[in-house]
């Protein structure tokens, strides 16, 4: 059912604290038959302890948050994609940081009402299948070369 990619979208691929990152996430409905809005969450994304989560929102569905995690909840007709977008703030004091982020997004495989099927969201910009998104947090960038 379903193909999902991720991506960030920062200022000249640069990130440092204070910085807000936007991980755009694209979940599409690949196969033959409506995916469903089945019990449990269909996507679930649990940033990494370096971000704060600013806000979410989705095209379609139902969006929530709590404690750093985003849970979307909806169903997707077949052909159609639901389009997630989250805002996360770099925290301070993680300069040199690797940051990895990935979601999950689970579907009813077999139209039972359940979940059966679980795959993870893949970066596009990397060859290969359900690689996370990373960057390094670098030290903030001063416009004119000056500290």
């Amino acid at each position: 059912m379903a193909q999902c990619c991720r991506q960030p979208k920062p200022p000249a691929g640069l990130y440092w604290p204070g910085t807000v990152v936007t991980y755009t996430i694209v979940v599409s409905n690949t196969g033959v038959a409506a995916s469903t809005d089945a019990s449990g969450d269909e996507l679930v994304d649990t940033l990494p302890a370096q971000l704060s989560l600013l806000n979410a929102n989705a095209n379609s569905g139902t969006v929530t948050t709590a404690a750093g995690t985003v849970h979307w909840n909806g169903a997707i007709a077949v052909g159609a994609s639901m389009t997630l977008t989250i805002q996360a703030q770099v925290k301070y004091g993680t300069e040199g940081i690797s940051v990895g982020n990935q979601a999950t997004i689970n579907y009813d495989g077999h139209q039972t009402g359940v979940h059966d099927t679980s795959i993870l969201s893949d970066d596009p910009a990397l060859a290969g299948a359900a690689d996370p998104t990373v960057f390094v947090v670098i030290d903030e960038i001063f416009p004119n070369g000056f500290e």
